[in-house]
Formats: C-alpha cells, sequence, structure tokens
C-alpha cells in the first residue's frame, strides 16, 4: 500500500485562511530572484502548520529563497522570516504556491500564535482535557521553536 504524504507529517496541516504579506529577502541560488528581490506580495496562507506554512503567491517563488512575512490574525500581527523550500503552479489558472519553512518567529508574537494555533488544534481534534491538551500543545511548539 502506498504511503499518503500527510501520515508522513510531523504535524497535521491547519486548513486557515491568513492574510500574509512578504518579500524577499535574499536568494543565493537562483538568480531569478532578482527580479522579485523587495517586491511587496499581498496574499493569503492555503495552510498552517507550526513548522511552516503554505502560501497562495501568484508567481513562482524560487525555492530557496529567503522571505520576511508577517502573518495577519485576527487578533495580532505575526513577523517572521521563513525560506521556500517548494513552489508549484495547481492547474490552468495560473495559481502558484509555495511551501515555507519558519526559521524565525519575533519572540514577542510567538505567545500569541502557539496559543492560537493551539486552538485551532484543540478545537479540531477535539483532545480530552482542553486545558491539558493546550498545556501540551504549547510546550511542543515552544520545543520545536526550540524557545
Amino acid at each position: 500500500m502506498k504511503e499518503n504524504y500527510d501520515d508522513r507529517r510531523k504535524y497535521p496541516r491547519l486548513n486557515l485562511r491568513v492574510n500574509v504579506t512578504f518579500k524577499v529577502v535574499e536568494n543565493m541560488s537562483d538568480e531569478s530572484a532578482r527580479d522579485i528581490k523587495d517586491t511587496v506580495f499581498e496574499n493569503t496562507t492555503k495552510d498552517i502548520t507550526p513548522l511552516g506554512v503554505c502560501i497562495e503567491t501568484g508567481k513562482k517563488i524560487p525555492v530557496n529563497t529567503v522571505i520576511e512575512m508577517k502573518l495577519h490574525f485576527p487578533e495580532t500581527i505575526v513577523p517572521a522570516i521563513g525560506q521556500v523550500v517548494w513552489s508549484n503552479d495547481f492547474g490552468t489558472t495560473g495559481t502558484y504556491y509555495a511551501g515555507v519553512k519558519f526559521m524565525a518567529i519575533n519572540n514577542k508574537h510567538f505567545d500569541q500564535f502557539t496559543q492560537g494555533l493551539s486552538e485551532f488544534y484543540i478545537s479540531k481534534y477535539k483532545e480530552s482535557g482542553e486545558k491539558e491538551a493546550k498545556s501540551y500543545i504549547m510546550d511542543l511548539f515552544k520545543k520545536v521553536f526550540k524557545i
């Protein structure tokens, strides 16, 4: 039986659409990134995990590109730095998506980020004992981000 890619994921995706602004900071391995350096993109996420985010980009962003982004959650804006690990177009619509691995999240907003994701995880999986589950997941995120 073929293994499903989602089954190999360390953390499940949260199908969460959040506005995101980002700009290319650097790409040492692909000169095509120079054409879009410092261009500010305004798009949305497709999904989020504690390790990264899938962004609808509207344009192909080369792999290994480092981006500076702001995730616009309802209660806060979370600044972060990420690296594009994959970039694809899907279908004939010209829609591009980029998988971005978090490299750094602003410490000031980290607790709000983990709090928001924890609440989504809790509501999605309805773990027993909300307080214990919330504490466990927040501790897990802190280990993931080594904070």
